[in-house]
């Protein structure tokens, strides 16, 4: 049996850039499947407490809000979450870590850690500036082979 888990989190701005589309069409894909089972967790959702609910056979955990941002809150949060998730997640599964988000490196890193039959992937949706950066490195290097 497939677990699937899903990372969304409302903290940043990917939100506009089409990720709620995504999931959406995740979940109707999912929802339906007889081999898999289907997990949305939410990070820095607006709740005071860790949130657990199931609709139309897919779970829905919801972590409260980061205090503040910094790289070191980040990481203690990640791994917080990672530890909680351990609670509940079977290991006889085929778990996969679905990530759409950079800054949850260090969570899939932990649940890597502690599942390491499990698959990551990671979802790029919106590069902005590294695109530009990549761009014009090609670009400048392609001229100037030219010369």
């Amino acid at each position: 049996m497939y677990h699937i888990y899903l990372f969304n989190d409302l903290l940043g701005s990917a939100a506009q850039y089409g990720i709620g589309t995504y999931v959406r069409e995740l979940k109707s894909i999912y929802r339906s499947n007889p081999c898999c089972k289907f997990t949305i967790i939410t990070l820095n959702a607006n709740v005071s407490n860790i949130v657990k609910q199931f609709d139309n056979e897919i779970e829905y955990v919801e972590y409260p809000k980061m205090s503040y941002w910094g790289v070191d809150v980040n990481d203690k949060y990640c791994r917080s979450v990672a530890y909680n998730l351990a609670l509940d997640i079977n290991e006889k599964e085929l778990n996969i870590f679905h990530f759409n988000y950079m800054h949850h490196y260090s969570l899939a890193m932990y649940l890597k850690e502690l599942y390491s039959q499990s698959y990551i992937i990671l979802v790029l949706h919106f590069l902005k500036t590294k695109i530009l950066e990549i761009s014009n490195a090609f670009s400048t290097s392609n001229s100037e082979k030219k010369d």
